[in-house]
């Protein structure tokens, strides 16, 4: 089944950001490729949009139509400090969409966070120079290297970003 894209008019029913011929431009031009079936690039896609829709508590603005079946459209989204309009479906958002479809389709399970074994401190000192002592079994949070990129990517439409390239601009 082809893929619905939000254009910013609140098309109905919409799954994703980005067409699939789109997306595989996309991810090519990161040295990237989506599945070579379609079928199942359009499911890694659509949960692309899935992982970005965990993290819609830390994208700026607010969603512009309250029937809208995706994050974006948002109004009050300022990118390197400019507002955009409201309709506006930012190139950051199509490709971190894009970027996390390929870690979906490479390794799976984007929706989880994935935990290794790593040690953990049993024991701190902060005497002087201080002293570690560690202890096995305990477990660490792993971000694949291809979800660090889609992260960064988000971060200037993040409320953490609208510091990214000067802040807001007031004019009178």
């Amino acid at each position: 089944m082809a893929l619905i894209i939000e254009d910013g008019s609140n098309v109905t029913g919409a799954d994703s950001f980005v067409s699939l011929a789109d997306a595989r431009v996309i991810a090519a031009s990161y040295g990237l490729n989506l599945p070579a079936i379609d079928a199942d690039a359009e499911l890694a896609l659509k949960m692309g949009v899935k992982w970005i829709a965990q993290r819609e508590s830390e994208l700026q603005g607010d969603r512009a139509f309250a029937s809208q079946a995706l994050s974006f459209p948002r109004a009050v989204v300022c990118i390197y400090g400019y507002e955009q309009e409201s309709d506006f479906i930012p190139e950051q958002l199509k490709e971190a969409q894009v970027i996390a479809a390929v870690e979906q389709g490479l390794n799976g399970g984007i929706l989880a966070a994935e935990t290794t074994p790593a040690n953990g401190i049993k024991k701190e000192v902060l005497d002087g120079v201080g002293e570690f002592e560690y202890f096995e079994g305990a477990t660490g949070i792993t971000t694949p290297a291809n979800i660090k990129l889609a992260l960064s990517i988000l971060k200037p439409i993040t409320k953490a970003g609208i510091s990214v390239g000067g802040g807001l601009r007031v004019q009178r």
